[in-house]
């Protein structure tokens, strides 16, 4: 049975529960072998199971053919970039696995510990289980989490440290400054930063931002929470070094840094040194690249997730609070697509990086409806007034923000699920893809 003490209400614990287990059908049904190679499966946008899964596995599988002493980037991918998921997919290989499914059901794990940690820091953030659900219910809308729900690669390593990691700075905030919140949110941000390069800058400016608001934004407090960051960087190049030596290390993780940015190339750099990824019409278009990229990782348009962002600015204003920290939350939500300008350009899934921020101006906005809608009500002519309008003021907000979540459910969660769901119920859960297995 769901306890209700850390929730409002009986309705807002099953409503969790039942979002959970709406998770977990089309996460699990996904990652099950006979689901796994789909044709819908081989885009970009819906996970790519090849690149997502079958890469890293093959990788991972590749390096134990060798003693574990003798393996040198255990913690790197692409011999420079940082990667623990490529350690712990070789450590469970080790192991003895055999097949990537057990792998991918620790991913889906690892994701619902991600949500938890996410209810918890909407709630702590805005008071109240409402904008909690509704952030949740926003993220299973998104082609982002859907479809990257069984991956092996970063994305459920950094969904669970950037969601661990906003949970407890949350609650360092709220509760009288914890220091021991404060280590928990930079040993979490830490682990986000050891898978991958995409969450140092997000995770940074949402932390900012979310100090802002708080009105606890202080020096002391930004240096702190820059050494998660600077500590994953320095992990990285170091074990780089020791791959590849000193200069060709350093020079490596140069190199990838400025290919990725710019298009920009180093003196004795051999990649794609007569390629060119980014010029003048790439450019002039490159606002729609971006808006493609946002669409197609978060499932609705950017111009709306902006809206919202600037909406609930608007009515934060109106009411005396504050609200430029939500600037600080866009900025956050698209930092990688402003900096890392090539990356955006060759890859689709670029558009995910971002969701951390967008689902916090989502639930800013449903927070500030749910003000409004109290306090119109009991702004009213009676008292009478104030009991019939304040209810039917927070329906009509529940009503609407279903109608939307419904119409983000259509788009991806209910086709997909069924199809999925159809397939297990017809082959088996055990029964082997109608493709070989590449590994």
């Amino acid at each position: 049975m769901v306890s209700t003490a850390r929730f409002d209400s009986r309705w807002s614990a099953l409503s969790f529960g039942v979002l959970m287990l709406m998770f977990n059908v089309f996460a699990i049904s996904r990652a099950m072998p006979i689901n796994t190679y789909r044709r819908i499966n081989d885009e970009h946008l819906f996970g790519n199971y090849d690149r997502r899964v079958t890469r890293i596995y093959d990788r991972a599988k590749k390096r134990t053919t060798q003693p574990f002493a003798e393996v040198r980037d255990h913690g790197l991918f692409h011999d420079r970039n940082p990667g623990m998921f490529m350690l712990i997919a070789e450590l469970w290989i080790r192991a003895g696995v055999r097949t990537p499914t057990p792998m991918q059901l620790v991913s889906v794990l690892m994701f619902n510990v991600g949500l938890l940690f996410m209810f918890g820091f909407l709630r702590v953030t805005f008071g109240r289980d409402g904008p909690a659900l509704f952030g949740v219910a926003f993220m299973l809308t998104t082609p982002f989490l859907l479809y990257h729900s069984s991956s092996l690669h970063h994305e459920p390593y950094a969904f669970l440290g950037v969601q661990g990691c906003l949970y407890a700075f949350a609650r360092y905030l709220r509760d009288g400054r914890s220091q021991r919140m404060l280590f928990l949110a930079c040993a979490t941000y830490f682990v986000a930063c050891l898978n991958y390069w995409m969450y140092y800058v997000s995770t940074y400016l949402l932390l900012l931002a979310l100090a802002w608001r708080a009105g606890q934004l202080r020096v002391r407090l930004a240096v702190v929470l820059s050494l998660p960051p600077l500590l994953g960087a320095v992990t990285t190049l170091l074990q780089a070094v020791y791959n590849r030596g000193l200069g060709p290390g350093l020079f490596a993780v140069a190199e990838m840094a400025v290919a990725r940015s710019g298009d920009w190339r180093l003196e004795g750099s051999n990649w794609n040194t007569k390629r060119v990824f980014v010029d003048e019409a790439v450019m002039a278009r490159y606002p729609q690249i971006v808006l493609h990229r946002v669409r197609g990782m978060m499932g609705y348009p950017l111009g709306a997730l902006a809206s919202a962002l600037g909406l609930a600015a608007v009515l934060l204003a109106r009411r005396g609070r504050p609200w430029a920290w939500l600037l600080v939350v866009g900025l956050a939500a698209l930092s990688w697509n402003l900096i890392m300008v090539q990356h955006t350009v060759i890859h689709e899934f670029t558009g995910m990086f971002g969701h951390a921020g967008w689902m916090i101006a989502v639930c800013a906005l449903f927070a500030e409806l749910l003000v409004r809608a109290d306090t119109d009500a009991k702004g009213a002519f009676s008292r009478w007034g104030a009991r019939v309008l304040e209810p039917w003021g927070r329906r009509a907000l529940v009503a609407g923000s279903i109608a939307c979540l419904c119409w983000g459910l259509s788009q991806h969660y209910l086709p997909n699920a069924r199809l999925y769901v159809r397939s297990l119920a017809r082959h088996g859960v055990g029964q082997t893809p109608a493709r070989p297995w590449q590994w």
